[in-house]
Parts: structure tokens; C-alpha cells; sequence
């Protein structure tokens, strides 16, 4: 792909602070739809992050799909033990 540093930096990076958006923002509803509605969420997110990432055009397309793929990942890790 040819990413400079900084490029490389934020493609890793924004995934981990999504993942921690979504772990954050998981409790409410986890504690009213209980773990299997946010689990069914994170399954879909993982999906359609994958397809954007897969998909991607250019350098912000591909950031998009991490942010994705980074919600999926911070939903799941709060609701799957």
C-alpha cells in the first residue's frame, strides 16, 4: 500500500480507540437487551467491517472499516466471557 508512518500509525491505532468506544458504550444496552442482541451487533459489525476494509479505495475508506471492525471488537469483548 505504500502507507507513510503516520499513515501506518493511525490505521493500527484507531482500531484500539473504537474498540474502547465500544466497550464504553456497551454496558447500558448489554444490561438492558442482555449479551446476545450485542453479540448478534458486534457479529454484524465484524462483517460489514471486513467487507469495507476488503473493498476499501483509498486510505480514509480503509480507516472506516477499521473504526467498524474496531466497534465490533470493543462490543464483543464486553458481552462474550
Amino acid at each position: 500500500l505504500g502507507l507513510s508512518s503516520v499513515k501506518l500509525e493511525v490505521f493500527v491505532s484507531v482500531t484500539v480507540g473504537a474498540a474502547a468506544l465500544g466497550a464504553a458504550a456497551s454496558g447500558g444496552p448489554m444490561q438492558r437487551n442482555g449479551r446476545k442482541p450485542i453479540i448478534t451487533v458486534a457479529s454484524m459489525l465484524y462483517a460489514m467491517g471486513a467487507v469495507v476494509v476488503a473493498l476499501a479505495p483509498g486510505f480514509a475508506v480503509l480507516v472506516v472499516g477499521r473504526v467498524i471492525l474496531g466497534l465490533g471488537v470493543g462490543l464483543s469483548s464486553m458481552s462474550i466471557p
